[in-house]
């Protein structure tokens, strides 16, 4: 008996001498960059001007246009963004009365510059203004949305 506890015991020690010279260990790293928040400031609301009743061809304004929408993010430079802006916006007089605007904007490729800048233009087009469109003064609101891609 007590030779088979010699063996016993010495098979334990020598098991746990074999898994000790088999294991391995390894540290790993974590970081976390911590950046900027996006801000996002209107500079100018899309002024579409005049147009009068019953105009085939409505009122248009290029991204280009001195009366576009203007709007200047700021955050981390040289950061690429994601903007979003509505596709249209319904303008109404208040009483009812609405008119359709399509809407464009110039933000292709945003990126925030070397400054953490960047700026773009949101321009928009109502289409055939009907004989019988209500006279009046039309406002809406559209959504604009930035984003780090």
């Amino acid at each position: 008996m007590k030779k088979f506890a010699k063996v016993l015991t010495l098979a334990m020690v020598m098991s746990v001498l074999a898994t000790a010279a088999f294991a391995a260990s390894a540290t790993g790293t974590a970081t976390l960059d911590v950046i900027q928040a996006l801000t996002i400031t209107k500079n100018q609301d899309l002024n579409l001007g005049q147009v009068v009743q019953g105009d085939a061809t409505g009122a248009t304004v290029a991204t280009t246009d001195a009366n576009a929408a203007s709007f200047t993010v700021t955050g981390q430079a040289n950061a690429a963004l994601s903007v979003t802006v509505d596709s249209s916006v319904t303008l109404d007089d208040g009483s009812g009365n609405t008119i359709n605007v399509s809407l464009t904007n110039d933000a292709t490729s945003p990126a925030l510059d070397a400054t953490g800048s960047y700026t773009f233009h949101v321009g928009g087009s109502t289409g055939p203004i009907a004989s019988s469109q209500p006279v009046g003064t039309y406002t809406g609101t559209f959504n604009v949305t930035v984003d780090y891609q």
